[in-house]
């Protein structure tokens, strides 16, 4: 069986020598590249995406034909797929246009207000060339020259999880802080994320989602008790967590609002190690679902998503590292205005609580389902249930 899904096992037949020339003569602003060989790869493992289709590629390439000198570039390409149900469903949303606005706009403005005052950091590989006619494709530079790494087969550390949420503060201050400025509409411009189209309400896959959960629950003795309350919050789950991704757009300017993410998991990260494989960076990727709306949401995606079920015990000692960077950065910015507060962080989370619920009723399943079993059937599924529906009820999220 192979690690790699099937609709990259072979490249699209567009993704030729001629394409990459015409990239990078577009990159290099050169019309004298000469592009020598092309050699492409499956980017990434099954299942670390599903909004795309990612190829690595080795170009050989002169500068110019009478030059002897050969250089070696590898890229990542991320497009859709010519045909089939995933080109259907995706080559009519905004995932590709909001990436490339994100690579091309937002994230250098974020960028050079921390550079600005003091504080250069890599947030995102740099974008070579992008495109949406006549199909959509986003060139990137390749990450693992630079020896960064996916973390697979393990949950990052405390210590780790401190540094992401650290950084993850650090982009959400600056962008506070852009979306206050007068360049503001490059944040306040991406208003979609996953739940920010009204479509979520009647979307097939998360409600059929929602209801196998709250099933399994109502077959499960011990779990009775909690299949009454999701029951009970089953109908507003969608329309609650439309309303959270909308909060500017409903006009709620007295909340703290950022650019989240939107898909804020450890498959969306690279990082670099030391030679005593010590973490010292990482780099976010795909930038698809990014949304202008509370940090709740990339919080409480990260706490259930990412954190293991033992690091998620310390999960407030990550949120405390995320609320004293965020302030900080403003600090280093200059920011006097409003500034975030630690309860409004954790009231955050009880007023949106219903955005939990469908983290937990939707994607947390999906972490213990694979292609020949069901969550419902693996009974590590049942033990973190078992740890994370009584926390849930005495913490207020299921009222």
């Amino acid at each position: 069986m192979s690690v790699y899904s099937t609709d990259e096992l072979v490249p699209p037949s567009w993704m030729n020598e001629a394409f990459f020339q015409n990239s990078l003569r577009s990159f290099e602003n050169s019309n004298d590249i000469k592009v020598v060989t092309v050699d492409i790869s499956p980017a990434s493992m099954k299942g670390d995406h599903y909004s795309s289709i990612m190829f690595r590629v080795k170009v050989q390439y002169k500068t110019d034909a009478k030059e002897t000198r050969v250089i070696t570039k590898s890229l990542i390409v991320k497009t859709l797929p010519d045909e089939g149900d995933k080109y259907d469903v995706l080559s009519q949303s905004l995932l590709f246009e909001t990436e490339i606005s994100m690579y091309t706009q937002t994230l250098p403005k974020i960028s050079k207000i921390l550079a600005d005052h003091g504080n250069p950091i890599t947030l995102a590989p740099k974008i070579l060339f992008s495109s949406l006619e006549p199909r959509k494709v986003i060139i990137l530079e390749d990450l693992k020259e630079q020896g960064y790494e996916m973390m697979r087969n393990r949950h990052p550390t405390e210590s780790e999880m401190k540094a992401i949420y650290r950084k993850l503060a650090k982009l959400h201050a600056a962008s506070y802080v852009l979306g206050q400025s007068e360049d503001s509409e490059y944040i306040t411009q991406h208003q979609n994320g996953m739940c920010g189209s009204e479509l979520v309400l009647e979307h097939g896959i998360f409600k059929n989602g929602i209801g196998q959960f709250i099933e399994f629950l109502e077959t499960q003795q011990e779990f009775q008790e909690y299949a009454r309350k999701f029951q009970a919050m089953k109908y507003d789950i969608l329309k609650k967590s439309h309303e959270l991704f909308s909060v500017y757009k409903n006009g709620k300017q007295n909340e703290i609002l950022v650019l989240n993410h939107g898909d804020f998991h450890l498959r969306n990260l690279m990082f670099k190690f030391d030679e005593n494989s010590q973490m010292q960076d990482f780099i976010l990727f795909d930038f698809q679902l990014c949304v202008y709306a509370p940090p709740v949401i990339d919080l409480m995606y990260s706490e259930y998503i990412m954190c293991s079920s033992e690091s998620r015990d310390k999960y407030d000692n990550f949120l405390r590292a995320y609320f004293e960077q965020f302030n900080e950065t403003l600090r280093k910015i200059n920011y006097k205005d409003k500034q975030l507060t630690y309860y409004g962080l954790k009231m955050s989370s009880l007023q949106y609580r219903h955005f939990l619920i469908l983290i937990i009723s939707f994607f947390v399943p999906l972490l213990y389902a694979n292609e020949t079993t069901s969550c419902y059937q693996n009974p590590l599924f049942n033990a973190e249930l078992r740890k994370l529906l009584p926390k849930l009820l005495l913490n207020g999220y299921m009222d």
